[in-house]
């Protein structure tokens, strides 16, 4: 999977303190702190993040959108991660990254991004992200790719594998118009289903990416919910776990930039 975007203007100004710092709570500047909040320092230092740019701000994206495609369950749940990272000039952040991550069911896969993408998307004209997503397994593979403002860019293509058949390798695109899904999801989700490359609604008049806001739905599920299960559908149980796994990864991407070697997610955390 990849996820390229314009966003140098973003990760490469120390004004974005919230993208880009390692504290990004502390509000940097403003002069009414506390004495108490100024005399913290030491605490604040434990507290320290160990790394603050693209892979939170943006690679949380890519990954809550894979989970939730593949299933957070007992699919792909993460063992290792390896990454390297390059950091901006100005403020630290990191701005491009290569991440292998193994996980225990035999399932690897790799991340890439950069911020290094030339324009911005509120430029005129604007520039859109390049994201792809490849997922092969013995049945099949599926790819979605594109220009995230430009839908007709990409669209949802699915190859199976059917040995000794014509159809085997063939492209199929589920979402296309001569596809009726509504017996399978029903008459809403069937309405619902587009044919082109749709990742991110970050107009001024959206409401933002979709994977994040599965990220943040997760969030907000109550651990005493999420561990027993109480009062909780299926799709938030699902939720929940896209959220821990996506943190478990980014998590050690950073571990593993500062370390240089592979970093094992602790068994106790799954």
């Amino acid at each position: 999977a990849s996820m390229n975007g314009p966003l140098m203007w973003l990760f490469d100004d120390p004004k974005n303190h919230s993208w880009v710092s390692k504290t990004p709570w502390k509000n940097k500047g403003v002069s009414s702190q506390s004495e108490e909040e100024e005399n913290n320092t030491e605490a604040d230092e434990k507290a320290e993040m160990d790394g603050n740019g693209y892979a939170w701000g943006q690679i949380a994206h890519t990954l809550a959108w894979i989970y939730q495609v593949i299933g957070a369950d007992d699919v792909a749940v993460p063992k290792e991660v390896y990454c390297t990272m390059t950091h901006a000039p100005n403020t630290g952040a990191d701005i491009a990254l290569a991440a292998v991550i193994t996980c225990r069911d035999g399932v690897v896969f790799s991340l890439t991004g950069t911020a290094l993408l030339p324009g911005s998307e509120y430029a005129d004209p604007p520039v859109g992200k390049h994201i792809r997503v490849e997922v092969f397994g013995d049945d099949g593979c599926l790819m979605y790719g594109g220009n995230d403002r430009i839908p007709e860019s990409g669209r949802l293509e699915v190859r199976k594998t059917a040995s000794g058949t014509p159809e085997d390798g063939q492209s199929e695109y589920p979402c296309s118009a001569d596809r009726d899904w509504s017996e399978e999801l029903g008459a809403d989700a069937a309405s619902g289903l587009k044919d082109g490359f749709y990742f991110e609604d970050g107009e001024p008049g959206g409401k933002g990416p979709g994977s994040m806001k599965a990220f943040l739905d997760s969030c907000t599920a109550s651990s005493l919910r999420y561990f027993e299960g109480k009062g909780m559908s299926r799709p938030m149980v699902n939720d929940s776990l896209i959220g821990l796994r996506t943190v478990q990864i980014i998590h050690c991407m950073y571990r593993s930039s500062i370390s240089g070697r592979a970093e094992k997610i602790d068994e106790e955390e799954i």
